[in-house]
């Protein structure tokens, strides 16, 4: 049973912890794992990083994938917005860049009349 006795604090279960000194509930017993658990605010395209406890402060790092730009709490797709003057944006296969330029046109983003 889960029940302050006035005595004894209670163990949190593995991979969990409480924000103050002395649970008294597993019920404060919070995850230390927020990837895993979901308790993140990680874009849906981007990938969450579990880092070390902050003062028993469960702390996660986004980052957009591949492809994908931002703070890792909003993503955009990298080609939005890229490529200029009627370009094509291409993605490679670990989601970098290039803008596929139309004729006449030359520069990293199709930028430039030549």
């Amino acid at each position: 049973m889960d029940k302050y006795d006035g005595r004894i604090c209670k163990t949190c279960p593995v991979s969990t912890t409480t924000y103050q000194t002395g649970s008294h509930s597993i019920t404060q017993c919070l995850s230390t794992n927020q990837c895993k658990s979901g308790a993140h605010k990680c874009h849906w395209l981007a990938a969450c990083m579990d880092l070390p406890d902050d003062n028993h402060k469960p702390r996660y790092s986004c980052k957009c994938k591949p492809g994908y730009v931002g703070n890792g709490n909003q993503c955009t797709d990298a080609c939005e917005g890229l490529c200029m003057n009627g370009a094509t944006c291409l993605k490679t296969g670990r989601g970098e860049t290039r803008c596929l330029c139309l004729p006449g046109f030359t520069g990293r983003r199709c930028e430039s009349r030549f």
